[in-house]
């Protein structure tokens, strides 16, 4: 009787923990993949960890990132908030939040008259204000 309690105790501890295992590999199989810069095969192993454990922050995390990095703003945002659900108040999930949700939307870049405008902000939109547009307050 002590042998089938022993077996039936082994039995629940690897079903329990080899899921854990398989998401843990995955995950560090998506973050090599994520340093080659290969995202799309990157969220292929982050979904996958989430898949095995959907409590897994961190690899909501890093598919948010790699949404973002892809241009999907939306899928992004997703993954982002599931990731502060089960690891709130971790401050890089805000920040890459934020990313998310501002690279979703237009952006204006406000720059003083006179100066040129700089490369990197090509394809925004650029208003110009000079200190004839000022008013008091």
């Amino acid at each position: 009787m002590a042998r089938l309690a022993a077996l039936l105790w082994l039995l629940a501890f690897l079903s329990t923990h080899a899921p854990a295992q398989e998401a843990i590999d995955f995950y560090k199989q998506g973050l090599a993949l994520k340093t080659e810069k290969k995202y799309r095969e990157a969220i292929e192993s982050f979904t996958k960890a989430v898949n095995t454990n959907t409590a897994y922050g961190e690899a909501l995390f890093e598919l948010g990132w790699c949404y973002n990095e892809i241009h999907d703003y939306r899928m992004a945002t997703d993954h982002l908030i599931k990731a502060l659900e089960v690891w709130p108040g971790m401050p890089k999930v805000y920040f890459e939040l934020g990313y998310a949700h501002a690279l979703g939307k237009q952006i204006i870049v406000l720059a003083p008259s006179g100066l040129a405008a700089p490369s990197s902000i090509a394809g925004f939109l650029l208003v110009r204000a000079g200190a004839e547009n000022r008013e008091a307050i």
